[in-house]
């Protein structure tokens, strides 16, 4: 088997591949540039790959979007990682069938107002959750319409809109941070994908103030 690096085919390479729409024979890593030296997203890397990528990058934030899992050892290799390279990392629980909880979505927006750059935001694939928050990521800080934005949701990063109808919904009627602050409720408001039998009970996730909470 090749080495990690001889995976990567060097991270330089892989990013350039992605930034022109190709897929690359280490495309598995989903690895692509969101904003240049500010917020890079990718899928689950395996630990020599996640070493390489915070060196050849400086990541100085691992985002995971897949939730805080200490039973599961791909978590617990990724903050080995994180520990040994000095990064900080956080968890966001987010889901790629459902629109985000307010409080998942206020830690995202949270993260990106105060995390230290670059930052690394990933899912399991890189093709769906990774997708949505790097499209949130541009309209807050790199002034793109939702139109430019959802162009991180699309097949060249192997995410497939039929499949995973949720993600270009929110798009749609996403109105920033201060909306997200002051408005955004999924559980008092009659949208889509979002199941408020299940999430909205009293001490539900979905309740307001309630949910994942970013974990240091």
């Amino acid at each position: 088997m090749a080495s990690t690096s001889k995976q990567l085919a060097g991270t330089g390479l892989l990013l350039l591949g992605f930034a022109a729409g190709a897929v690359t024979h280490a495309s598995w890593t989903n690895l692509a540039v969101v904003e240049e030296g500010a917020l890079y997203r990718s899928a689950q890397l395996r630990p020599g790959q996640l070493a390489d990528v915070v060196d050849e990058l400086g990541i100085r934030t691992i985002v995971n979007l897949r939730g805080a899992k200490p039973d599961r050892r791909w978590y617990r290799e990724q903050r080995a990682v994180a520990n040994a390279k000095g990064v900080a990392h956080l968890d966001v629980r987010w889901s790629a069938d459902r629109l985000p909880h307010r409080a998942s979505l206020l830690d995202l927006l949270e993260v990106y107002r105060t995390a230290e750059r670059p930052i690394l935001v990933h899912c399991f694939s890189g093709a769906d959750r990774a997708g949505e928050a790097a499209a949130i990521y541009q309209m807050e800080h790199m002034g793109r319409s939702a139109d430019q934005a959802v162009d991180m949701l699309s097949p060249r990063f192997l995410h497939l809109a039929w499949l995973r109808p949720a993600k270009h919904y929110f798009l749609g009627f996403y109105r920033g941070g201060r909306w997200a602050r002051a408005e955004y409720d999924p559980c008092g408001a009659d949208y889509r994908y979002y199941d408020k039998d299940k999430y909205c009970a009293p001490g539900g996730p979905g309740r307001r103030g309630q949910g994942s909470r970013v974990r240091l």
